[in-house]
């Protein structure tokens, strides 16, 4: 079975290139995209990749450092590693489900968890067999006279749509050693430092892979909105191999993009069935006065006008012109396409500018917890007219968002009442 790799993935229409290519290779690019998803803090380098790019931020779970059980399953363990990760019992998050798991490992993939995050459903999974060699190529692309080859684990709800699934681990950190500094990145960051593939190849196996049964343990989502809500649902797992035949950029020296594409079956891990949880929390609240926020750069004004919380991620809910253009597909084509010199300069300028206004913001906690740094990764306008500016919470996978008294945006402190 053949297929053209854009044929696997539909990204959907928030991934949009209206440039030049980026200056790096498809190596780099993969491999500082999957550090950002393992570690959020980095800043905003899924939301302005290449020269003119908006991208969603893939969802991605943390798992931290738990103790295993004696005579635990490894779905067992796995399964309290992934609610004590998550903090679901200290947050009161109801958005999350286990199912049952088999005592013994076996062939073929298991359902671990399931968690509502609003937009899709989290799946942690178990799968085996799975060698250590194909953790590594999952990571590390192999090149064989300018056909580069890895592995990709992918959950489809139909023919051609699919959702990378991606190996789970309890944290993302790394010494110094370990550590590749990178310089001008197209967002503007300087010196932005992410492991090197050894590195990562590494981190999997101690803490996503357990060598005595192969199992490994993935996550993927699954947008809610391909999915029957009401009842068990059916998916497949395959693991493919992904091949790409690399072709010099013209005027770009030393950098390559893919041609040639195409995907073939590598390990096929068959069906499996889950219960979508239906249940999800949200919290909404509208200002009783908009806050503005003025561009010194080029002029123009924005209001924050309230907030969305949920367990796991929040909304900055905006008003903002210059943004609406960024985020709407024909208003930007046009503004590319009329200059797109004054173009770059107004999504880089009014990008930037909410980056840091969200960053210097902060959430207040009933028992006096602060949390700060939550700038958005991704844009989309609600069915309200408004524009809402999505972000994970740092340092935390989850909240309790009753407990959430106040936010701090633009130095004002609103009351959650």
């Amino acid at each position: 079975m053949n297929k053209q790799i854009s044929q696997l993935f539909d990204y959907g229409s928030e991934i949009e290139v209206e440039a030049a290519p980026a200056p790096f290779d498809p190596k780099e690019i993969r491999e500082m995209t999957m550090n950002k998803i393992h570690n959020r803090q980095g800043g905003k380098a899924l939301r302005l990749t290449g020269r003119s790019l908006l991208i969603a931020a893939v969802i991605a779970g943390l798992l931290t450092i738990t103790a295993f059980a004696a005579g635990l399953s490894i779905h067992q363990r796995r399964q309290d590693e992934i609610r004590e990760s998550l903090e679901i019992e200290e947050h009161h998050v109801s958005d999350y489900a286990e199912p049952e798991t088999p005592e013994e490992p076996g062939s073929g993939v298991t359902v671990l968890s399931v968690i509502n995050t609003g937009d899709s459903q989290g799946l942690y999974l178990n799968v085996s067999p799975v060698e250590p060699e194909d953790v590594r190529d999952a990571v590390i692309e192999e090149e064989n006279d300018g056909v580069v080859r890895s592995l990709s684990y992918c959950v489809t709800w139909n023919e051609n749509d699919m959702s990378e699934a991606r190996i789970v681990t309890r944290d993302w950190d790394f010494p110094q050693e370990d550590l590749i500094t990178e310089e001008n990145m197209p967002w503007g960051a300087e010196n932005y430092q992410h492991p090197s593939r050894e590195a990562m190849v590494r981190k999997y196996l101690e803490q996503g892979y357990d060598p005595e049964t192969k199992t490994l343990t993935l996550r993927c989502g699954i947008p809610n909105s391909v999915l029957d809500m009401s009842g068990p649902v059916t998916l497949h797992l395959i693991c493919w191999e992904m091949r790409a035949r690399l072709e010099p950029v013209p005027g770009e020296e030393g950098v390559c993009r893919a041609a040639e594409e195409s995907a073939e079956i590598y390990r096929d891990y068959g069906f499996f069935t889950f219960d979508p949880v239906t249940e999800h929390s949200s919290r909404i609240v509208w200002f009783p006065e908009p806050v503005e926020f003025e561009n010194p750069e080029l002029g123009g004004t924005g209001r924050f006008l309230g907030v969305e919380l949920q367990p796991t991620k929040m909304y900055w809910i905006l008003d903002c012109e210059a943004m609406n253009t960024i985020c709407t597909p024909e208003k930007r084509r046009a503004a590319f396409e009329a200059d797109p010199e004054a173009y770059h300069q107004l999504e880089i300028s009014w990008v930037g500018l909410l980056d840091r206004l969200e960053r210097e913001a902060s959430m207040t906690f009933s028992d006096g917890t602060v949390l700060e740094q939550l700038n958005g990764e991704t844009s989309h306008f609600g069915e309200d007219g408004w524009l809402y500016d999505e972000g994970w919470y740092p340092d935390t996978p989850t909240i309790d968002i009753d407990a959430v008294e106040s936010v701090t945006i633009c130095g004002v402190t609103i009351p959650l009442s």
